[in-house]
């Protein structure tokens, strides 16, 4: 009792002291559960960006067999257009040879000077017809590997910078991911 005399018998006696403690409990209390909750949600966020990051490694090494089939279909495509070119090419030289020998047929016997003239100048053209073709569709060809190559670095380098987003996150959540280091100890 002498403890009480000194403090006092009833709490309205010693409110202040009673508030104070009160008070002081209640606010470590708060402090504590707020702690609390501060790690269990940096310790989701670490699930959650580990996740995502094995996602993004998963994604990343899909990129260069995405790159390879671009390239793969533009060769593809470059193969069957030399085809088409020289199948092309050789049905208008069949024609061409076609017409030489009607002509000559023609003429029997006379001077056909100016239907070879005509029959090599034919067949250089077509021969230049199919060099061009021939050189656009390798330019097609190098044109869709490049955007494909380029294509795969784009997403390279937007992979890498999500990576660093991740990693920045975690080391964040790392900060916080315990009950100790969220009371800041």
């Amino acid at each position: 009792m002498n403890l009480f005399k000194k403090i006092g018998t009833t709490i309205a006696d010693n409110w202040d002291i009673f508030s104070g403690v009160t008070g002081t409990g209640l606010a470590l209390s708060s402090w504590y559960g707020g702690a609390n909750t501060t790690a269990k949600q940096s310790q989701l966020g670490l699930k959650s960006a580990y996740g995502e990051l094995e996602a993004l490694n998963q994604r990343r090494s899909i990129i260069p067999e995405v790159v390879q089939s671009r390239k793969d279909v533009a060769q593809d495509e470059y193969g069957l257009a030399i085809k088409q070119e020289g199948f092309k090419s050789q049905l208008m030289s069949n024609a061409l040879y076609d017409s030489l020998d009607k002509n000559e047929g023609a003429q029997k016997f006379s001077y056909y000077g100016g239907i070879e003239k005509s029959f090599d100048d034919a067949s250089q053209q077509i021969k230049q017809q199919s060099f061009l073709s021939r050189l656009t569709s390798k330019q097609q060809l190098d044109k869709m590997e490049g955007m494909a190559t380029a294509w795969g670095e784009e997403e390279k380098a937007k992979a890498d910078a999500e990576e660093r987003r991740i990693r920045a996150q975690i080391e964040m959540y790392k900060q916080t991911d315990t009950l100790k280091e969220a009371l800041g100890f």
